[in-house]
């Protein structure tokens, strides 16, 4: 679709997979709470249900591409060179989401081998470190008291046991 200079393209087979992904997701939180609205029920569900529902928006809003149109010749602009593109995407956040993803993957089979909360502590500070954090007392403090609350409450809610490093 062209509206004056701006060309809109919108993936529409993605974005009907988005939208059947997020009433998926509204469709399995609004059948849990309504199975239980106890916390142990919900602890895992909402959170995820809630964050699954942000990507969902997140993806759909960058399925639709606005492309500037050259008033002259009525073509897109000239296509860039690889490495401002590489330096693009890390600016944009795509590389970086990329070493998060592995991060996370590191993070979820090392729970068991060191314990969630040291687990946590370093997945914390690695991410933050990949996202732009360079203050060592923030990285290592802001990263330490979130996993020891986390690892706190994790242990007086749920009824399971949670491997743990130093609780």
């Amino acid at each position: 679709m062209r509206i004056g200079s701006v060309r809109l393209h919108v993936e529409w087979g993605h974005l009907a997979f988005v939208l059947f992904m997020a009433a998926f997701c509204v469709w399995f939180w609004l059948d849990a709470r309504a199975a239980s609205t106890n916390v142990q029920n919900l602890l895992v569900i909402q959170p995820a249900a809630i964050f699954a529902l942000l990507l969902c928006a997140a993806i759909a809003i960058r399925l639709v591409k606005i492309e500037r149109m050259d008033p002259v010749e009525g073509s897109p602009g000239k296509h860039a060179s690889a490495a401002s593109v590489l330096r693009a995407l890390w600016r944009a956040g795509e590389l970086r989401g990329i070493l998060v993803a592995a991060l996370l993957g590191a993070y979820v089979f090392g729970v068991p081998l060191a314990g969630f909360d040291l687990a946590t502590f370093l997945f914390l500070a690695a991410g933050m470190f990949v996202l732009g954090e360079r203050r060592p007392l923030f990285l290592g403090g802001f990263s330490a008291l979130f996993a020891l609350a986390l690892s706190y409450g994790f242990k007086v809610m749920l009824s399971v046991p949670v491997p743990m490093l130093l609780f």
